[in-house]
């Protein structure tokens, strides 16, 4: 056990309390950051409650106000009695309230690590026969990330009554023209009018064979998140980072009349003009909220102690982590288990946890197993899902990437009775790609077919591009 005074700034705490007093306003702005429990002085802890309470009741929150309050409190007595309210007044900083609220919160995580990782070294020196220090760990581990997870103050215990509250605070949210604020649009309309786009704490599952463009759709959704302005977190756990910047450069730089293959890309493959145009886009997309970890064979665990920390470096940017995106599910590892439908089931099970963890969702790129190609009829169902069992489970939907097209090029005129009729069945699928809604918890399952341009990494609903057809013969 250390000696050492825990870190704390109860000058920090006063000019905090007494910018909220002095400005009930600003108490929206600091509290997805503090909540009581992150004060170091309970007395500080137990105004800010109050502060609080009666801004949601309606009150303004003064040195006055207060006062009945406190009149009996014996640690405000020990400090001057009520007085102790009106000199916290006199400390306002309006201007650095938010800073200051995240300093309290800093200094709180601080002294909560210290306590848990004393215990834990308590609980490890422990060697007796009752001492279970595998089971110690892991609540200390609970412990560290309930302390990360509890930045965002998103409640998780209602009454019937208040979750019908937010139900129609949301409806009217909606209604005056703001976007659904439980749900991250995909950028692809015909997708989202099927699926209601990507809801905060859903786990959806998007899968496909090989070559059937579930990479390709992974990064144009988010590509379309961030470009909304919305924090995204890829795991590029199959390609390196590089790779999948090419295709995001591909993509972004797509116009109808002028395309760069990523593999162009890639290769060098550029003429001076194009080389200019990929460093542009380069420009262009260092602004965006994505980032990218595209370490090999990640176990959940990985993956969800690097999310949170994209969820606070995006905090403090004044931004959330929106979306989650694992690219793939079958490349995770586990390493208490050893079969691939343990490893699989743990890791789904994780993954679920954690986009009600982060309130975002989490989108998990997933293989289907060989089955399909023995079939006359390739489209996939669930139970082609790899492990499908516990996949299938955890998911709140389940999208499969379907592209008829590469079928048919592999296929000749001895698979083809008419080998005229398998070219114009290619000619009319070539740029197409089938997302099939197979489990949808939210809605109807459903066939959404959107164009596609795999080269470039490009996904795009067919009424965009019909529009931009339009605009151009226009002009």
């Amino acid at each position: 056990m250390t000696d050492t005074a825990p870190p704390q700034n109860l000058d920090v705490e006063q000019a905090l309390l007494g910018s909220l007093l002095v400005n009930n306003d600003t108490i929206a702005l600091v509290r997805g950051i503090v909540s009581p429990g992150h004060f170091a002085e309970p007395l500080h802890a137990r105004i800010y409650d109050a502060v609080c309470r009666m801004h949601d009741d309606g009150t303004d929150a003064t040195a006055l106000t207060l006062i009945p309050r406190f009149e009996n409190d014996a640690t405000m007595a020990e400090l001057g009695g009520v007085a102790y309210l009106a000199q916290l007044s006199g400390c306002a900083v309006p201007l650095n309230a938010t800073s200051h609220a995240r300093q309290i919160r800093e200094l709180a995580d601080r002294r909560t690590l210290i306590v848990e990782g004393e215990r834990l070294a308590e609980d490890a020196a422990d060697t007796s026969d009752n001492g279970d220090y595998r089971k110690s760990a892991a609540e200390h581990v609970s412990a560290v990330s309930d302390m990360l997870e509890g930045s965002t103050q998103r409640k998780h215990s209602f009454t019937l009554g208040e979750a019908a509250d937010v139900v129609c605070e949301r409806l009217d949210r909606m209604a005056a023209g703001e976007a659904d604020p439980n749900a991250i649009s995909t950028g692809i309309p015909v997708l989202d009018e099927v699926t209601g786009g990507l809801r905060r704490g859903n786990y959806v599952i998007l899968a496909g064979r090989p070559s059937m463009g579930k990479t390709a759709v992974g990064v144009q959704i988010a590509l379309n998140v961030s470009k909304a302005g919305h924090g995204v977190g890829y795991f590029s756990l199959e390609m390196p980072a590089a790779s999948l910047t090419e295709r995001c450069m591909a993509n972004h730089l797509w116009m109808p009349e002028t395309q760069i293959a990523y593999v162009d890309i890639a290769n060098g493959r550029l003429d001076e003009r194009q080389a200019r145009w990929v460093r542009q886009a380069r420009d262009d997309v260092q602004a965006l909220p994505l980032r990218i970890d595209d370490r090999p064979a990640l176990t959940a665990a990985q993956i969800e102690a690097q999310a949170r920390v994209w969820a606070s470096n995006y905090q403090r940017e004044g931004k959330k982590l929106d979306l989650v995106v694992i690219d793939h599910l079958h490349k995770c590892t586990a390493t208490e288990y050893t079969q691939p439908v343990q490893i699989f089931t743990h890791v789904s099970a994780r993954l679920a946890d954690l986009s009600k963890k982060l309130d975002c969702p989490v989108l998990a790129l997933a293989q289907l197993n060989r089955g399909v190609e023995a079939r006359e009829d390739k489209r996939p169902t669930l139970a082609d899902l790899r492990e499908s069992g516990s996949i299938e489970q955890d998911a709140d939907a389940v999208i499969f990437t379907y592209r008829e097209s590469y079928y048919l090029e592999r296929q000749t005129f001895k698979d083809y009775e008419d080998e005229a009729d398998r070219l114009a069945e290619l000619a009319h699928c070539r740029d197409r790609l089938d997302l099939l809604v197979a489990k949808n918890r939210q809605g109807p399952i459903a066939s959404v077919d959107v164009w596609c341009d795999l080269p470039c990494n490009v996904i795009r609903d067919p009424r965009e591009l019909h529009e931009m057809d339009m605009e151009a013969r226009a002009a």
